[in-house]
């Protein structure tokens, strides 16, 4: 399992039109959305392209940049970009990529993908099943479909699918048939929430993981990063040889890292620089577990706490298990929940609504891409 170190567009726009624009903030630059990128300016950018290759290359770009910008600090309207997540232009744009080439399984499962993360699981399922017809041996179309239409809803169709995902992949399914153990553990899964009952590991091989959260527009940090880094402050002065590893890279509209910004305040609290790792690569949970795990891996971790929020925890919790797992760690793994708010409790109940979300992000740090080519 590598690093995912970049996913920033590919620059294909002629330097005439590809005008980005920006501003800073305490002398911090943050990049502005370009709106070369909007979906109207595509189509108009399409058809002054010859040739379907490069058509295809230049959504790919596209798609890229539509899904990385995430206007999530400050309330801004662009042309599509009115919500954090830009579903409805990279469903169009997908849309395109197929109108080019129908039956080119990458923008087949990008779409799928797109129209699961905007809660349309029909048309997902529509599309896997598309996708089977023209290769019935595209493991992860049957897999989707295995997970998120016959697991635990349809025991026999799931046992059935399961067998034939052996025939195309007999070593892969050994390992899905684990991790799927998983996301059976959620119904019962109990959340620590007294910071005595974590480990009580104080030794070098024992790592604190700390996950980060977007900062505000000014560089600052919000209450939930806060709190998850004072309960992770309190196991460090508790455990003094332990390591703390801060889990955080930099959005578009963030003026800094957030690791470093993380590390800065453990270092103003009292807290050696030389104790802290940084990992300041990933943009999500997903890119957080496996940049994460690698750092573990590397530095022979033997036991790992996690703090994050009760609202985030489940998630986070299981794909780290599910990371350890594909990537053989030997550490154990346990975790430590922090409230930003008294709604957050709901968070320990079984909540069957966060189980899509969940799956989508197992299968990413299993290697299934989100968007093939584009967003593991």
């Amino acid at each position: 399992m590598k690093l995912l170190k970049s996913n920033a567009a590919t620059k294909v726009l002629p330097k005439a039109v590809n005008k980005i624009s920006s501003f800073s903030i305490n002398g911090k630059h943050i990049q502005e959305y370009d709106s070369n990128y909007s979906y109207s300016s595509v189509q108009e950018y399409l058809k002054r392209i010859i040739s379907n290759p490069e058509k295809l290359n230049f959504l790919d770009a596209v798609i890229r940049y539509n899904y990385w910008y995430k206007p999530v600090l400050l309330s801004v309207n662009h042309d599509n970009m009115n919500k954090s997540y830009n579903n409805e232009t990279l469903i169009k744009l997908f849309k395109d990529a197929l109108k080019i080439s129908p039956n080119n399984e990458k923008y087949l499962l990008g779409l799928a993908s797109m129209y699961r993360l905007s809660k349309h699981l029909n048309l997902a399922t529509g599309i896997w099943q598309k996708i089977l017809r023209i290769n019935p041996n595209n493991y992860q179309a049957l897999l989707s479909l295995v997970v998120y239409t016959q697991f635990n809803k349809n025991h026999k169709a799931f046992k059935h699918s399961l067998s034939r995902l052996n025939q195309i992949d007999s070593q892969q399914t050994k390992q899905v048939v684990e991790w799927l153990q998983y996301l059976e553990e959620l119904k019962t899964i109990r959340l620590t929430t007294n910071l005595n009952r974590v480990y009580d590991d104080n030794n070098s091989k024992h790592f604190i993981v700390i996950l980060g959260a977007s900062l505000t527009a000014e560089g600052q940090m919000k209450l939930k990063l806060k709190k998850r880094l004072r309960a992770g402050l309190k196991l460090a002065k508790r455990m003094p040889n332990t390591r703390i590893l801060v889990s955080g890279g930099k959005l578009p509209r963030e003026p800094d890292f957030e690791a470093k910004v993380m590390k800065q305040w453990l270092i103003n609290h009292g807290i050696k620089a030389k104790r802290i790792f940084e990992e300041t690569y990933s943009r999500d949970t997903v890119q957080n577990t496996v940049n994460s795990t690698d750092i573990l891996n590397e530095n022979g971790a033997k036991t790992v706490t996690i703090i994050s929020n009760a609202s985030h925890m489940k998630r986070s919790y299981t794909l780290f298990k599910t990371a350890r797992l594909i990537t053989g760690g030997k550490y154990l793994l346990d975790q430590y929940v922090v409230f930003e708010s008294k709604d957050e409790f709901k968070a320990l109940e079984n909540n069957s609504r966060d189980i899509p979300k969940i799956i989508n992000d197992v299968l990413r740090v299993a290697g299934f891409w989100l968007l093939p080519g584009i967003q593991r």
